[in-house]
C-alpha cells in the first residue's frame, strides 16, 4: 500500500528541517471538515507563515497535482494553497483546475467553485480572484456550447442543474449567462416558447427569470429587438425588402408589412424613404 499525502510531505519536510512546521499542519489537515468552512480556520493561520508556505506548495505540486474528494487529507492541503495568498499557490489552483477539467472531475470543478467562494467572501484574499474568473469564463464557455451541443444531437458537458449550483459561487456566471442563452438564441426563436426551449428552461421559469434579469416581459421584448433590427435594415442597408423579411424570421412578405404597420406604425417603404428624406435635409 502506498504512502498517504501526509506521509510523503512529513518524510520530505524532515529532508529540510520543517517537521516541526509540518507536524502542526497535519494536527489542522485532520481537524478540517472540508464541507464546513468554519473548521477551516486553523488552516487559514498557518497558511500566514511566508517561511515554510511555498516550500510545501511546491511539495504539492509535486505530490499531489490532482487532490482527490476521495480523501479527507488532500483537498484539506488545497484549503491551505488557497489561503495562501502568493502567485505560486494560485499557479497551483489553478493547475488543479485545469487537471480536473481534463479528467472532467465535475466534483472537483464544484469543490474549487465552493472553496474560493468561502475563502474569499470578503474579498480578503485577492488572489483568488484569478480562480474565480478562471472559472467563470471556463464554465461560461460550457454553457454557451450547450445550445450547439443540443442542436448537434450531443450531451453537453455539464447539466443545466450542475451549472445552476456553481452561480451560487460564481454570481458572474448567473448574471451573464442567461443574457448570452437568450442572445445566442434570440435570432432563430419566433415564439417566446421556443425561446424558452432553447435556453433550456420550462416556459413559466424562462418568464420570471427573463423579467428578473431584462427587467420585461418577453413577449414584449422580442418585439421591441425584432423592431430595432427591421428599422436597421431598412435604414443602413440596400437589401432587398424580401431578403429583409427573410433575414428576420419572417415567414412571408406579408408578415413583414404587417408587423411594419402594427408596431412602426409605417410600411417598410414608408421608414425606408423616410430615412432617406431625413438624411437629405440634414446635408
Amino acid at each position: 500500500m502506498g504512502k498517504t499525502l501526509g506521509q510523503i510531505l512529513m518524510d520530505e519536510a524532515r529532508q529540510t528541517g520543517l517537521q516541526e512546521w509540518m507536524k502542526k499542519v497535519q494536527v489542522a489537515v485532520r481537524q478540517t471538515d472540508v464541507k464546513n468552512p468554519v473548521t477551516w480556520m486553523a488552516l487559514e493561520r498557518l497558511s500566514r507563515d511566508e517561511d515554510n508556505m511555498p516550500c510545501l506548495v511546491k511539495l504539492l505540486k509535486e505530490h499531489c497535482p490532482c487532490p482527490s474528494l476521495k480523501t479527507q487529507e488532500e483537498p484539506a492541503y488545497l484549503i491551505l494553497a488557497a489561503y495562501h495568498n502568493d502567485n505560486d499557490s494560485l499557479g497551483y489552483l489553478l493547475d488543479t483546475m485545469k487537471v480536473y477539467i481534463k479528467k472532467k472531475d465535475h466534483d472537483g470543478i464544484l469543490f474549487l467553485c465552493r472553496m474560493q467562494a468561502a475563502i474569499n467572501d470578503n474579498e480578503d484574499y485577492p488572489h483568488l480572484n484569478g480562480l474565480y474568473n478562471e472559472l467563470t469564463g471556463y464554465l461560461l464557455s460550457c454553457r454557451r456550447d450547450r445550445v450547439k451541443e443540443y442542436r448537434k444531437g450531443n450531451i453537453p458537458v455539464f447539466s443545466e442543474a450542475y451549472l445552476q449550483v456553481a452561480e451560487k459561487y460564481l454570481p458572474h456566471l448567473k448574471e451573464y449567462s442567461f443574457r448570452d442563452k437568450v442572445m445566442a438564441a434570440f435570432p432563430t426563436a419566433k415564439t417566446v416558447t421556443e425561446l424558452a426551449e432553447k435556453c433550456g428552461c420550462a416556459v413559466n421559469t424562462f418568464e420570471r427569470r427573463f423579467k428578473e434579469e431584462f427587467g420585461a416581459a418577453p413577449r414584449k421584448w422580442m418585439m421591441e429587438q425584432k423592431a430595432k433590427r427591421v428599422v436597421t435594415l431598412l435604414t443602413h442597408t440596400n437589401l432587398p425588402m424580401k431578403e429583409i423579411a427573410g433575414d428576420c424570421g419572417f415567414e412571408s412578405s406579408n408578415y413583414f408589412w404587417d408587423f411594419c404597420r402594427r408596431n412602426l406604425n409605417a410600411t417598410p417603404t414608408q421608414i425606408r424613404e423616410g430615412f432617406m428624406d431625413e438624411q437629405k435635409f440634414v446635408d
